[in-house]
């Protein structure tokens, strides 16, 4: 199994049915990962369409996620844009998701300005009508997605995202990363 990823790599036969077979083997997805870094364009474009096409199912898989955050680092301007739209709308879920989280952490600190906007928007207007800010503060992944917003953020929105952050100051202090999280909240 493993020497038939390697030829299919390695011949640059790529059929599109198999880039999401491929990128959901624990094995295959890191074959995957390395195919994107060498970013050989005709062999790139194909497996990202592909993967891209099927970003739904992946964003939340155990080892198709390694093969998103690659295509948010190494994709091309318009393949990292499916990315942003695809999260555009499903923040809040996949800020709680164990593999979801990681894409969205990669897409903040990769992707660009217009990903945190998008990122950024939705949190900051879900904390209007609830305590979205902080449930995502408390939850065991939630809070590595504040923690890059914190970081990715610029100018205004930087200022609500802190501020929103520091609301809830008294539930930081008691939890065990919370000093974390206030110490990148500071202006």
């Amino acid at each position: 199994e493993r020497v038939s990823v390697v030829l299919w790599c390695r011949g640059g036969g790529v059929k599109r049915a198999q880039a999401v077979e491929l990128s959901r083997h624990p094995f295959a997805c890191r074959v995957v990962q390395r195919v994107l870094e060498r970013n050989d364009n005709r062999v790139t474009t194909v497996i990202c369409d592909k993967v891209l096409e099927q970003c739904a199912h992946l964003f939340t898989d155990q080892y198709a996620n390694y093969v998103l955050q690659h295509v948010s680092r190494f994709g091309t301007p318009e393949q990292k844009d499916v990315l942003v739209r695809y999260v555009s709308g499903r923040v809040l879920d996949l800020a709680r998701h164990k593999y979801g989280s990681n894409v969205l952490e990669r897409l903040l600190a990769h992707a660009g300005a217009e990903v945190t906007q998008v990122v950024l928007n939705e949190v900051l207007e879900a904390e209007r009508t609830s305590e979205a800010v902080r449930h995502l503060l408390e939850d065991k992944f939630g809070n590595y997605v504040i923690q890059k917003l914190l970081v990715a953020a610029t100018g205004n929105g930087r200022a609500e995202i802190t501020s929103a952050v520091l609301r809830y100051r008294d539930t930081l202090e008691k939890l065990p990363y919370g000093r974390s999280i206030l110490a990148k909240a500071q202006p």
